[in-house]
């Protein structure tokens, strides 16, 4: 029997799973006895049944999952005395969360994906119950106790699942202000928790075993586990305290990243515009109607709109506002027109939606538990191209977290949707905002939602079919406000689910609002003082038949400057039309008043029209697009001059809405402009014809960006970032002209007729052809792009690619197919820009002008004159009968440049086609071309015969026809100023056992269908010397020819498995090699995973020849998240080696007999840092580096995130001593306390640029591997540093002294190019030349590639790019000196350190 103390941890984990369910879950909850049992019974369901093409893959999961927790349950049971039934009830409560989530796809597979990643957090299991069983001493109690732990941190996560999706609290109890009160825990937060234990416990796990196997280093180790032990229990207590800290954090961060997955459209400006139209005392007759007020007091139960033959699928919770039916005078009842009957436009249905909005939300009186919320959403063609159901969706979504995100099932709901998404910028699909919104209605009792305008939905069936569903399902109450042609509203809602705005209802409020208009008017001298004031309200009204927009031309008509008193009363007293067509007649009315105006006006008018037809643009953007001469009234008031034109010229057919944007004043007046008169076919529209209209504006922009924005970067200088804020100010139409010119060119072209064009087209070609060709103008307008429009301008981009090349594909007349061609071939630039440069360019759009030109080939782009890159990228070419065509890339590769960096050594291996076939297409290995076709012809992987399968298991005796023909190249590269030059290119072929023995160390089929593989490589600091995998290369004096010979790895037995053909798939075993500064010495460590390390140091002669065994040790090591040992490194000069373990720094004078690596320093728990989401990150032993200074006298301890490492005096962990000058200058260093604040200028504006470069005083070679520590007469101690920083990618030259700090920008450098497995080496010139061009004046980079810890296939190797050099003119470096920014600008940069600078 389990101890009571295991047994109580257990009930109560098990309890809490219990308490999150309903009493019919907890029914179906029943013990599995194995996972095969758990996703059979998955498999079986209905929901799952039905999406096998998305459910499979998830089920797959499920069965890695449950496979690696098989022998942790043999291990509770044989060593922790657990009862088998734990087991079982773990596995059914797996597949009850399982079950309950799989009524909602979407969020199965993301619950399965989230399964999978704690699967791979997990320590693997089956090596410990291995490890047990040959060592069962091993089982302490501390071990027994994480153990068991493991197992309530899984129930915690299924627990935290249930809370999601059971329906326990389908009635809430309490108002959302008693739950906010409350202690809860969001669901992300919940996940990252169960992680960092289970990261914790499987540290312990790992420690307790390789000490129980430490042998004769256990006496030596006791303390050091003593102290880990204190550690981990220090780790828990602040792994509590700071998940406390960091809820309040990690939700602000969650709700912009949600708002972002989301991505809602603008949902409040029209209803607080519409709202701003009310009349006070209007609205009133809807809420007393019988129809509102039963729908509004209808209470839901749980249920009861459950559909059947006999009731109606529509809930008396959804309700129809909608217009009047009436005839359109040109309507023909005989068929010959095509128009159907209509709902009368201008009824006032947005303003009513809005009033009902707020009436929704105000809380009924002595209820204060359940307060309600409206959620809505206003389609509007007229001003908003989001029109879909979708849109609707995001908007709703968005809205219901926002109100209800305190609600902790809400919460969740949210947490588990998005948490696939926040690291990536990928958008919500409908499928998972549906499933969103479902799961959270059943738990708001009391919410509303308001959709308007549904008629100009672009597919308002599948909207309300949703909408219905979701009212059947849950408490919702739905009002859709429309015009009556809604014909799935008219097939499914009965006449009880429908209101009707007639004009009798409507009158009343016409009166009111006209009650205000006529006093004005009066009041103004408009109207006769003595007029029949209520006559004139009721004729209007009369006229008016419930039309709201037609009262509200009617009075912008009146309202007219050139008409008398007498006319105005005459017009107002016109007799009713014989038919509902006066709000047709008013338009030809207003039309007839803007062409009496004098040609000026009448020019602005019908321009105004045309521009508000497509965009919505504010006045000064409006006024710079039309008035392409300038607009004469320059003064204070000019923009206020300019709306009151506007509005006068155009007669009240476009108004200004609260955002300060113009608009059509309705739908009917937009479609009035667009296809003139339905009734009088002698009215034209008033806007072109779209094929004109856009080809016009088109124009306008093109022109707009050529003449009126200069040549040269909007800040007015190179390096210098401009403020979105004042390139709007000073060039209003530059957002709309560089977003918008591309779209309406195409859009203009896509509606000419086959192989013509017209004079506007034409006009439109003429002035975008040379505009194309002036880069210049082109880079001023990729600046302006992400100045003003920030990332994600790719799909934009991509779209209109799209259109371009399929409008190539049909018949059009020769200038428009060049024109075409040559726009496409911009837009594939400007795909590849934003892949490449998206990120840099967003943050710092002007460093279009810099770097961005070096690496990016365009015939669009001018290219720097200040700087070049040189790629020696290794390539092979192929044989004749190789299936490959083009020159083969390497997939394993490493580089490695001198100390002086002039020179540069590469390192690639070429595999075998059989080998390269099956990584590149992530299929079988040896692959053949046959296999590739059986595979895409459908034939199922278990029938094909090979050596790694991606299924898994032992590899067949055919893994050796992939070992076969693999080869290496090493070739030497003279780096100069101007250009390198390859010296020697050898080329090596490797021996296939060799190779096969790797493969069955390393290679791996994933459960996300690639491989992965680890493949050792090194280069020896002198570049004579290379390892590849346990075999050491030493090349001759010549470099031409070499000799080599295996590492003599049989000092260990243990080893022998690891390095034999009996190696199989499911032990991995990887290992590294390292090198000493001066290539004398190299130190083999490997990672045995569960067993000891093996640690030894090899000598190699000076003569060439085998390498000898110096000293070998074996050394138990703990857990750390990238190995059991990192940070490995010789000293500079001594005989001296050093390592950290975890959090534990070793040194080892190996040259000493029977010596055993030091324990010399301890770190201290890493502070806690945060993701970008503001989740706490898990602390492992990454969180430092720790290296040897470049002057071998000190330990640089870097810790993550902070740029510069705090550095130790090595002579107080090492006899020999340093002379009392350098070490009082590194104490003055580590010692320093903040540095006076004095801001001193990098580049003198006396001086020259040589003396600014020289007055930063960098050394002038360093590497990002490297702390370089120097001692200045005037200055005084320093450190310099090479700081690499990632998204985007960036060089930086770091230098920091007892008074300021100094921050050279190298170099920016493309997305594509990964700076985690690159070392950098910056090479400064002594002195600069005035002479232009590139020279004795550069400033080199070499970026060369470290060997991968993992290689994977579906990855692009480092060598697709690199190595790569970079020169630059040093007098374009951008410097900077003042402490505050240099501080700003090295805040993200965290270098890598390993060997030491030479």
């Amino acid at each position: 029997m389990s101890g009571p103390t295991s047994e109580a941890l257990f009930l109560k984990a098990r309890d809490s799973f219990l308490a999150s369910l309903s009493p019919s879950e907890k029914q179906h909850l029943s013990g599995c006895k194995s996972i095969a049992d758990v996703v059979d019974g998955i498999r079986k369901l209905e929901h799952v049944n039905r999406a096998k093409r998305r459910t499979l893959p998830c089920l797959a999961r499920v069965k890695s999952f449950g496979d690696q927790l098989r022998p942790y349950f043999d291990i509770l049971e044989r060593f922790c005395d657990a009862l088998p039934d734990w087991a079982n009830i773990a596995l059914g409560a797996l597949q009850l969360v399982l079950q309950l989530a799989s009524h909602f796809v979407t969020f199965f597979e993301k619950l399965c994906i989230t399964i999978e990643s704690i699967g791979s957090r997990l320590p693997r299991y089956q090596e410990v119950y291995d490890a047990l069983c040959s060592t069962p001493s091993a089982i302490s109690q501390e071990l027994k106790s994480s153990l068991q732990k493991i197992y309530c941190s899984l129930f915690e996560f299924l627990t935290a699942v249930a809370r999601v999706f059971s329906t326990r609290d389908g009635k809430i109890k309490r108002s959302p202000r008693i739950v906010a009160s409350l202690v809860w825990k969001p669901f992300e937060l919940r996940f990252q928790k169960v992680l960092d234990e289970i990261a914790l416990h499987k540290e312990i796990v790992r420690e307790e075993l390789q000490f129980a196997s430490a042998g004769a280093l256990r006496t030596v180790l006791m303390q050091d586990r003593q102290r880990a032990r204190q550690r981990h229990a220090k780790l828990a207590e602040e792994l509590e305290e700071q998940h406390a800290r960091n809820d309040e954090q990690a939700l602000r961060t969650f709700t912009a990243s949600l708002n972002q997955w989301i991505d809602p459209p603008e949902y409040k400006q029209i209803v607080e515009d519409a709202f701003q139209e009310k009349i006070e005392g209007t609205a009133e007759w809807l809420f007393d109607t019988d129809i509102f007020a039963s729908w509004r007091e209808y209470e839901y139960e749980p249920g009861m709109h459950s559909p059947d033959a006999l009731s109606p699928r529509i809930p008396p919770t959804l309700l129809w506002v909608h217009g009047e039916h009436y005839m359109p005078s040109h309507y023909s009842p005989d068929g010959s027109d095509t128009d159907d009957p209509q709902g009368k436009p201008g009824s006032g249905k947005t303003v009513l939606a809005a009033s009902t909005i707020f009436e929704l939300g105000r809380p009924a009186v002595g209820d204060t538990d359940f307060p309600p919320e409206v959620c809505y959403f206003f389609f509007n063609k007229n001003s908003s191209t989001r029109n879909s159901p979708v849109d609707a969706y995001r908007a709703l979504a968005a809205q219901i977290f926002h109100r209800f995100h305190k609600l902790e099932k809400i919460h969740n709901v949210f947490a588990v949707a998005v948490s696939e998404n926040m690291t990536s910028l990928t958008k919500a699909s409908e499928n998972e905002l549906v499933d969103v919104i479902v799961q959270c209605l059943p738990h708001l009792p009391m919410l509303y939602f308001v959709l308007d305008g549904i008629d100009e939905c672009t597919d308002s069936r599948k909207l309300v079919a949703y909408v219905s569903d979701w009212c059947m399902a849950s408490p919702l109450k739905v009002l859709f406000f429309s015009r009556p042609d809604v014909p799935s509203l008219l097939r499914a809602l009965p006449e009880e689910n429908r209101i009707c705005l007639t004009g009798q209802h409507l009158d009343n409020d016409i009166a009111r609002y006209l009650e205000l208009v006529m006093d004005d008017m009066i009041w103004q001298r408009l109207l006769p003082a003595n007029a029949d004031r209520d006559q004139l309200i009721q004729n209007l009204v009369d006229r008016a038949e419930g039309m709201f927009l037609w009262v509200r031309l009617m009075v912008v008509f009146l309202n007219g400057p050139v008409m008398t008193k007498a006319e105005r009363l005459e017009t107002i007293m016109e007799a009713k039309a014989e038919s509902l067509d006066q709000l047709d007649a008013m338009y030809c009315r207003i039309r007839t008043r803007i062409d009496r105006l004098d040609a000026r006006s009448k020019n602005l008018a019908y321009k105004a029209l045309m521009w508000t037809a497509y965009e919505v643009f504010s006045s000064h953007e409006l006024r710079e697009g039309i008035c392409q001469d300038g607009w004469d009234m320059d003064d204070g008031a000019s923009t206020e001059q300019f709306d009151q034109m506007i509005i006068l010229i155009c007669c009240g057919l476009i108004e200004k809405g609260l955002n300060g944007r113009y608009k059509y004043i309705h739908l009917t007046a937009l479609q009035f402009a667009l296809t003139g008169s339905p009734r009088q076919a002698s009215i034209s529209p008033l806007v072109p014809p779209q094929v004109t209209s856009k080809a016009l504006m088109a124009t306008r922009y093109v022109s707009f960006l050529a003449l009126q924005v200069p040549r040269k970067p909007l800040a007015g200088r190179i390096g210098q970032n401009a403020k979105a804020e004042s390139v709007q100010e000073r060039w209003p139409l530059l957002r709309f002209a560089a977003y918008r010119w591309i779209p309406f060119a195409l859009d203009s072209i896509q509606q000419l007729p086959e192989v013509s064009t017209i004079d506007e087209v034409d006009q439109m070609i003429s002035t975008v052809s040379p505009y194309l060709k002036e880069g210049l103008g082109i880079m001023v307008w990729v600046e302006a792009l992400y100045t003003l429009l920030g990332v994600n301008l790719r799909s934009t981009f991509q779209e209109s690619r799209v259109k371009a090349i399929e409008m190539l594909g049909s018949p059009c007349h020769p200038r428009v197919e060049s024109f075409l061609s040559e726009l496409q071939e911009l837009l594939a630039d400007m795909i590849n820009l934003d892949q490449a440069w998206g990120i840099t360019l967003g943050q710092t759009p002007s460093e279009i002008w810099g770097d961005v030109t070096v690496f990016t080939k365009s015939k669009f782009l001018v290219t720097t004159s200040a700087a070049m890159q040189e790629s020696l990228a290794p390539r092979l070419e192929q044989a004749v009968d190789s299936p490959f065509t083009e020159p083969t890339k390497p997939i394993f590769s490493v580089a490695m440049s001198s100390s002086d960096a002039s020179k540069l050594a590469v390192l690639s291996i070429f595999p075998s086609d059989a080998f390269r076939l099956g990584w590149e297409n992530n299929t079988t290995i040896p692959c053949t071309q046959e296999i590739l076709k059986k595979q895409k012809a459908g034939k199922s992987r278990d029938s094909i015969e090979c050596g790694f399968s991606v299924l898994g298991g032992d590899p067949s005796p055919d893994i050796a026809n992939a070992c076969l023909g693999w080869q290496a190249t090493y070739e030497l590269f003279l780096v100069q100023d101007t250009a390198s030059h390859s010296v020697h290119l050898v080329t090596i072929s490797l021996d296939p056992m060799d190779v096969e023995i790797c493969l069955r160390q390393n290679l791996r089929y994933t459960p996300l269908r690639r491989w992965k593989c680890t493949f050792p490589l090194s280069i020896a600091p002198d570049l004579g010397h290379c390892s590849i995998l346990s075999r050491i290369v030493s090349f001759h004096s010549n470099r031409a020819t070499y000799s080599s010979t295996n590492l003599p790895l049989n000092f260990d037995p243990r080893l022998r498995k690891a390095w034999s053909l009996d190696m199989n798939m499911s032990s991995r075993y990887t290992y590294d090699v390292f090198w000493s500064a001066d290539s004398r010495y190299l130190a083999f460590i490997d990672d045995n995973r569960l067993t000891a390390v093996s640690l030894a140091i090899f000598s190699l002669p000076t003569a060439g020849g085998a390498a000898d065994p110096v000293s070998i040790n074996h050394v138990s090591a703990q857990s750390s998240w990238s190995g059991l040992i990192s940070d490995c490194q010789f000293h500079p000069q001594e005989q001296l080696f050093l390592f950290r373990r975890s959090t534990n720094v070793y040194l080892w004078h190996f040259s000493e007999d029977h010596s055993f690596p030091k324990l010399v320093h301890n770190l201290p728990p890493a502070p806690p840092r945060l993701d970008n989401d503001g989740h706490e990150i898990c602390r492992s032993s990454n969180e430092y580096r720790v290296s040897f200074s470049h002057c071998g006298m000190s330990l640089a301890i870097f810790n993550h995130g902070r740029p510069w490492p705090t550095l130790m005096p090595l002579s107080d962990f090492h006899s020999p001593a340093c002379s009392p000058r350098k070490r009082m200058a590194i104490e003055a260093v580590v010692e320093q306390n903040e540095p006076r604040k004095r801001a001193i200028l990098a580049r003198s504006q006396e001086g020259t640029h040589e003396r600014s470069l020289e007055q930063t005083r960098m050394p002038p070679v360093i590497s990002s591997t490297a702390v370089v520590c120097r001692t200045d007469d005037s200055t005084g101690a320093s450190i310099t540093i090479l700081a690499t920083k990632e998204m985007p990618g960036e060089l930086s030259l770091m230098r920091r002294d007892e008074e300021h700090e100094v921050n050279i920008s190298v170099a920016k450098l493309p997305s594509y190019i990964p700076m985690g497995p690159v070392t950098a080496t910056v090479s400064l010139p002594s002195s600069l030349s005035q002479s232009e061009g590139l020279g004795s004046a550069n400033c080199k980079v070499i970026l060369a590639q470290k060997s991968a810890l993992v290689y994977e296939s579906d990855e692009a190797p480092a060598s697709t790019y690199l190595p790569l050099i970079i020169r630059k003119d040093a007098r374009t470096l951008t410097i900077t000196s003042s402490l505050d920014q240099g501080r700003e600008n090295i805040k993200s940069m965290s270098p890598a350190l390993s060997l030491p600078y030479r």
